[in-house]
Parts: C-alpha cells; sequence; structure tokens
C-alpha cells in the first residue's frame, strides 16, 4: 500500500489503474488543511498526480492550468543480432518520472487550445535520459 500526503489548497486528483480489493478512504482531509491520498495498487505500472486549477471562466469561455506529476516502472527487454546469432538482453525494471505544465483555453463549445511543456526521465537500453518537451494541440468542431 502506498500513502501519499499532500498541503494543497486547490482539486487534486490521483489517478492508478489497478484492482482494489477492499475499500479504501481516500482522500482523506485532516483539520490542518493536509490530504491522504492511498491507494493500493500491487500491479499498477505508473501513479500520475494532477493539480487542476480553473483560473478564469466568462460564459462559456474559460483558463484552465494543470500540473501533473507522474511516476511509473518500466521493464524493458530488446531483441538483439550478433555474429548471425538472435538474443534477448533484459534491462530489467527502471522507474520512469514525467513532469508537465499546461494550459487550456476555451473559446466557446467548438473551440479549444492546450500547450504545455514537461519533462520526462526514461530509461533506454539501460540508460536514462532526460528529455524536455512542447506540445500544442488545437480543437476546432465544424
Amino acid at each position: 500500500m502506498m500513502f501519499l500526503r499532500f498541503l494543497f489548497p486547490s482539486l487534486l486528483a490521483l489517478s492508478a489503474f489497478a484492482q482494489r480489493s477492499a475499500p479504501i478512504v481516500s482522500p482523506e482531509v485532516h483539520p490542518d488543511r493536509t490530504v491522504t491520498f492511498r491507494i493500493r495498487a500491487p500491479k499498477a505500472s505508473d501513479v500520475t498526480l494532477t493539480g487542476d486549477w480553473l483560473t478564469w471562466r466568462r460564459y462559456d469561455k474559460s483558463f484552465n492550468q494543470r500540473l501533473s506529476f507522474t511516476l511509473g516502472s518500466y521493464r524493458q527487454t530488446s531483441e538483439l543480432q550478433q555474429d548471425g546469432v538472435w538474443g534477448k538482453q533484459v534491462y530489467g525494471w527502471n522507474t520512469f518520472q514525467d513532469g508537465r505544465y499546461e494550459h487550456e483555453w476555451k473559446w466557446g463549445p467548438d473551440v479549444s487550445a492546450r500547450y504545455a511543456i514537461g519533462t520526462r526521465r526514461f530509461p533506454y537500453d539501460g540508460k536514462y535520459e532526460t528529455k524536455r518537451y512542447v506540445y500544442l494541440q488545437i480543437n476546432w468542431r465544424f
């Protein structure tokens, strides 16, 4: 069982994709305004903690900010050919991390845009690489 405890006055969401056998009280808000998240996920491969803030809203227009952190595990194997013989290289279980800060603008029910910056640390062939990324997504229904 994993316990996460954070102090945030805003909305937080915790997602883990695994089966639960018994109900768990989560989130638990304490009198000192701290929050304890409890999950039981023996076969989960990653856990994401997301904070979502509605910064501005006027009718059907809005501006949201999101901050998310992901921690997970990854098992890497690869097929190798050396001197005409195929073999399997096992690099084992490694952890990966991802952090992202995102803006979402909505200009009515049919037009929205998201953009974000982030950083990711992931194992490739047993060696860790850190990458920074930027993305832009535009939704326009017509």
